[in-house]
Parts: C-alpha cells; structure tokens; sequence
C-alpha cells in the first residue's frame, strides 16, 4: 500500500513523512494503553482481595478463570499475616530464651565469684583481727627492742671510735717522742727561757729566721715535715696545704699553696729541670711558674744566711719570698692542726710563728689526758646509755675529728662548724706579717762590729775563729734576741753566736 502523500510503499521502503510513521505507532500505542487498563484492572482486584472490608461484600472477581471472593480473600491474608507475626514473636521469644538462659549462667557464675570473696575477706579479717590483737604491746615492745638495738649499736660504735682516737693519740704522742720532740727551760738574765728541740736540732721561730744557722734550720725543717706528715696521717686528716716529704728522688721537703694542693702537676720540684719546659706549656710567664711548683722548704746554700738573702733579692718569687712562703703554709698547716684537735688558740698572726710550742702543745702537752679506754663489758639490755660524741663547747680529744671516719667527721656538720668559727686571714697575710718582721728586723739592726784594729789602727792576733765579724746577722741576733723578749718572753740567739770583741757603730743611710 502506497501513502497518498508521498507515493511510496511505507512497508517496505521505510517512513518518507510524518503520517506515514504516525500510522506506523498507533498500533503499538493501543496495545500499551491495553495493557495498561489491564495492569489497572488487576491491581484493583488485589487491593480488593487485600483490603476487603473496603470492598463491595457482594462483588466477585474472576482471574484468569478463576472467580475470588473479596471476603475469603481478606480472611486468607489477614490469616498468613497472623501466622507470620506468630512465627516473628515465636522467634523473637527463643531468642529472649537463649539470652535468659545465658543471663542465668553469667549470674550463677557471678554468684560464685561473691561467695569465693566473701570467703577471702571473711578470711583477711579474720587474719586481720588476729594480727592486730594485742598490736599496741607487740608494737611497743618491738619499739623497745629496735630502741635497745640502735643503742647498742651507737654504742659499739662510739666504743670503737674511742679506741680509734686513744689509738691515734697514742701513734701521734710516740711518734712526737720517736721524733726528739723536746721542751727545755733555761734561765737567762733572772727569767726562765723556753726552747724547743726536734732530733736535738732547735725549732725556729718564723720570727727568729734571720738569725738561724742555714744548716741546722734545714735539718730542723726536715724533723718537722717528716713528723707533721706521720701525725697528719695517723690522724687521718688532710692538710690544707699538700706537703711533700723528703724520698728518695727529691731529698728535700717542700709545700705546696692552697690553691694548688692536691692538684695534678707537672712534677717539677724546685731546683730540678722538667722535660715540661721545653713544651708549649712550659712556655708560660715566670710567674704562672713559680706559682705551680711548690714551695721549697730548705736552704740551698748553706753558708749564706737567709737575713742576706734577703738583702740581694727580695722580689715576689725570689729564694728568700718563696722560702718564706714555704714557711707560712707549714706554720699554717701545723695551726690548722692544733685547731681541728682543738689545742692552741690562734688569735693573732704572732700565734702561727713559734712552730715548737704548737707542736708542743698538739703533740706532749697533758700527755696524761689521754681518752679513756672504753670498758670491755657492753651494756646491759635493760639500759643502754652511748656515750654521746661531744659537742663545740666541751673540750676536744686529739685525734677526735679527722677526715677518714664517718664517726666524727671533720667535714661534717659539727666539724664544719668547728672550722667555720676559725676566721683567721690566709697563709698570704701570714707570710706578708712575717716578711715585714723580718725586714723591719734588717732595717733596725744595720749595724758593722769593727774589730779593734779598725779602731787602734794596728793589727791585734787572734784565732782563726775570731776573724773580722762585718756581717749584719750578729746585730740582727741581738735585736730579735730584745724583739722576743718583749713580746714572747723566750731566748732567740742564733746558735754559735759567741762574744763578739770590737767596737759597732750605727751604719749610715747612704752607706746602703
């Protein structure tokens, strides 16, 4: 069939217009609307079946044959609904069930575990109750026992240290005699003169050094050193400033400054030549130096008196400014000494000067008040009383405090406090004091003994040991000889000072 408006056959050659394709649609859209109706029909019938009370009771359906009753049809699902709602709550019951079921086990086990806790606190305050009758006796009795206990031990401990310091005070004292540590009294012009003997070699006063024999002060120097290290080391106690005594490589003591003991050096004594100095480090100041050896506490020439050396070279770092200070730190050491054994009072810097009587004092005075022996039976357990340690105020024993007990130990509280209450200016003030002694000494003694040939302007014969007399020391003698008198009330002439024959007169200023 041909289309009127384009003469063509719309079958077979296809849609050349719009009529053409809209007549080729309308049957498909019939169809669509069709089943569409039926779609609306069907849907009807079941929302009727389902809902039938809102359906017509009297109207029947037919589907596909078969005829349906909207009232049976509501029944049949109102029916399938029950059952399932029936199965839902069935389930839901086993499930509540099951969890009973477990809820039961969890509390019956819950259960068990309070019963078994109930029995452990039952049993914890039964052990409780038992343990604590009777708490407040056993408490004080145990008290009582850990009370007697720390006594005792206190005491054994205080027992100990007393033997401990009867002990050192024995060593320092015997060595003190070993050493010839002597006193010796002697008349001389109406009053008694006390002298000082170490190894039957004078103890000189560091006021009296001018006048002092350069060999005899060097064997007196050694004694000394030798005895204050024994002393220092039986008393366990650290010296301020370091000594080291004469051995076999240096046979000679010295003394180092407070700043610089027990401190790593170099090793260079004085008087020996280090491989150091010819180091980088050994490239310093002559002062840096001086200051890093020790301080010598010998002469080396000795036939030149230390009044003379003084007068060639006074200078900070000189042999005479630093024998001077090897001096002062030895009178200091020995100071120091005698105030942490608690002897000796050191008021002024006159105190440190007289080395012997410190020593004499330190070492041999009331040799008899030596600490007594603790007894050999403890204390009861009754009662026990420690000896308690004994404090600032009381007197102390020798060898009390040192350095290498905790019992009474000097760096402590107490012996901190002990040292604290010593305020005494430095060794540096010491040898300042000393230097500007003996030099106004030098000054006030410039004096020439001439010998009678000066005078008569003949010669006069005479031994060999009374030649010419034109040093200054033999004025120097008897100058300190009136200066100690005034202040110390003791002898200081120089050994083999004898009668002098001449005349002196007063050496003129220029003339220096």
């Amino acid at each position: 069939m041909e289309c009127d408006t384009c003469g063509r056959d719309k079958i077979k050659k296809g849609f050349n217009c719009t009529i053409c394709a809209r007549s080729a649609l309308y049957p498909f859209r019939i169809e669509h609307v069709a089943t569409l109706l039926d779609k609306e029909t069907h849907g009807q019938r079941i929302e009727a079946l389902v809902n039938g009370p809102g359906a017509s009771s009297d109207q029947t359906f037919t589907l596909e044959g078969a005829i349906f009753d909207p009232k049976e049809s509501a029944k049949t699902v109102a029916l399938e609904q029950l059952r399932a709602d029936m199965a839902e709550v069935d389930s839901r019951i086993n499930s509540i069930a099951d969890n009973a079921k477990e809820l039961h086990v969890q509390m019956a086990t819950a259960r068990k575990a309070i019963q078994d806790k109930k029995a452990v606190a039952s049993q914890r305050k039964s052990d409780a109750s038992s343990a604590t009758h009777g708490l407040d006796a056993r408490s004080k009795q145990e008290l009582e026992t850990l009370d007697k206990a720390a006594k005792r031990g206190e005491y054994k401990s205080n027992r100990l240290h007393t033997e401990t310091v009867l002990a050192r005070a024995t060593l320092c004292r015997e060595t003190a005699n070993l050493s010839g540590l002597k006193q010796r009294r002697r008349k001389k012009d109406g009053r008694v003169v006390v002298d000082y003997i170490i190894g039957g070699i004078p103890i000189y006063d560091l006021r009296e050094l001018n006048t002092a024999d350069p060999k005899r002060l060097n064997a007196s120097l050694t004694n000394i050193t030798n005895l204050v290290g024994r002393v220092a080391h039986y008393l366990a106690l650290r010296l301020p400033a370091e000594m080291t005594l004469a051995h076999r490589d240096y046979p000679l003591p010295t003394i180092c400054s407070l700043s610089s003991s027990y401190l790593p050096r170099d090793g260079a004594l004085p008087g020996t030549n280090s491989s150091s100095n010819y180091s980088p480090s050994g490239s310093r100041t002559l002062e840096q130096q001086t200051l890093s050896r020790p301080r010598p506490l010998y002469l080396v020439d000795l036939k030149q008196r230390l009044s003379k050396l003084g007068k060639e070279d006074a200078s900070p770092y000189s042999t005479y400014s630093t024998f001077i200070d090897g001096m002062t730190l030895l009178a200091w050491d020995v100071g120091w000494l005698c105030k942490s054994q608690g002897c000796g009072t050191f008021d002024s810097w006159q105190d440190f000067c007289p080395l012997g009587r410190n020593l004499w004092q330190l070492l041999v005075r009331d040799k008899d008040a030596l600490p007594q022996p603790p007894s050999t039976t403890g204390p009861s357990d009754e009662r026990v009383t420690p000896r308690a340690t004994p404090s600032l105020g009381a007197a102390l024993m020798l060898g009390q405090y040192s350095h290498g007990t905790a019992h009474s130990f000097l760096g402590a509280a107490e012996g901190s406090e002990l040292m604290r209450v010593w305020k005494m200016p430095g060794p540096k003030y010491l040898s300042d004091k000393v230097k500007a002694t003996l030099s106004a000494q030098l000054q006030e003694a410039a004096w020439e003994i001439l010998e009678e040939k000066d005078v008569h302007g003949h010669e006069v014969e005479e031994e060999p040991t009374k030649t010419r007399q034109v040093e200054d020391l033999r004025s120097v003698s008897s100058v300190a000889t009136a200066n100690t008198a005034r202040t110390e009330g003791e002898d200081v002439s120089g050994p083999g000072l004898g009668r002098v024959q001449g005349w002196t007169k007063l050496k003129s200023r220029s003339g220096e």
